[in-house]
């Protein structure tokens, strides 16, 4: 019988351990850990598969290259793949993305005014950003209709935060940390 299931890294490390010990106890063969160092090294080796996020620098990302949502979709996609809407912290991270990105696509960003019309908020962690890279006059609330963040090229050029009308269609980018789970077959 095959048997999937998820475990939290931390709880792999432990039953790596505790086997080791149960084998140098019974002499066995399998596997012989001479200390608990190396069942570190071990659990170091079990790779999360990360697909489809992909890593740029320390962090993961999902780009969505063939479907434009509006911002309230995109959200939800991001959430079904256990992330969130992209929440750049600074200009390495960003700028470490844009080669991935089209220049002639927009692609939603975490940020909205829906509480604040006048501050911009990350549904990520609840907080104004600590970076943003904001077009020239904006965010500007066009017609008091645009209160999602956006990332787009002006000019083609040069990517920059743009306020837009939720219910326009973009691309969208979701970030993940470090996946904390792995998935562990027995047979």
């Amino acid at each position: 019988m095959l048997t999937w299931f998820s475990m939290d890294l931390r709880f792999l490390m432990m039953i790596s351990y505790c086997f080791s010990l149960q084998c140098e106890t019974l002499g066995s063969s399998i596997g012989n850990f001479a200390n608990f160092s190396q069942s570190l090294e071990i659990a170091n080796d079990f790779y999360a598969d990360i697909n489809p996020f992909q890593k740029v620098n320390s962090k993961y990302f999902y780009i969505e290259r063939s479907r434009a949502l509006n911002w309230f979709e995109a959200l939800h996609k991001c959430r079904e793949l256990g992330s969130d809407l992209v929440n750049f912290r600074n200009d390495r991270e960003l700028d470490a993305v844009i080669p991935e990105l089209s220049k002639k696509r927009c692609y939603w960003l975490s940020i909205n005014n829906f509480s604040e019309k006048s501050q911009y908020i990350s549904i990520t962690n609840g907080r104004p950003p600590s970076f943003a890279r904001w077009g020239r006059g904006e965010p500007n609330n066009l017609k008091n209709k645009e209160h999602c963040g956006q990332l787009v090229a002006f000019n083609r050029n040069t990517f920059y935060y743009n306020d837009n009308q939720c219910i326009r269609r973009c691309y969208y980018i979701c970030e993940t940390k470090l996946p904390s789970q792995t998935n562990v077959v027995i047979w």
